[in-house]
């Protein structure tokens, strides 16, 4: 088997500037995506408690909130829902969803428990929004190649 060889030629430092000054004038824009994408996905997460369109709660818990609809006590999950920055690896990162408080809940919601069905917020928030966040970036990095 033939052993390969590569030999760098060229002026690397030069290229390391060009790389590092792309990068910072790449990061606001790849900021500001992020968190508009962020934004994005709350108003899609938030629209689950909204539409209300999950299994309807049973008679007796109606009795006890006193209203049928689901997954609003307080709506303070719902509010809480939100961009967060950290969280990640890396330089930048965000965090999208419920107050980490609410995490118990949201377990709850999304896999339901003995007492109730599923009430999913985070699989199809991903299914909902997928396509378009895929096609935000596509089109922001076209943008940097083509000029």
């Amino acid at each position: 088997m033939a052993g390969i060889k590569l030999e760098l030629t060229g002026d690397w430092d030069k290229a390391q500037m060009c790389f590092n000054r792309l990068s910072t004038q790449m990061r606001p824009t790849f900021v500001a995506q992020i968190l508009s994408d962020g934004e994005f996905v709350v108003q899609k997460m938030k629209g689950y408690f909204d539409s209300n369109n999950w299994a309807p709660n049973a008679p007796n818990t109606i009795r006890l909130k006193g209203h049928s609809k689901v997954g609003i006590e307080t709506g303070g999950m719902r509010d809480s829902i939100a961009v967060r920055e950290g969280g990640g690896v890396g330089d930048f990162s965000i965090l999208v969803g419920p107050d980490p408080s609410y995490q118990q809940i949201l377990i709850w919601f999304e896999g339901g428990t003995t007492r109730q069905p599923p009430r999913p917020l985070i699989e199809p928030t991903f299914e909902e929004v997928k396509d378009v966040l895929k096609s935000n970036w596509k089109e922001l990095m076209q943008r940097f190649v083509m000029g």
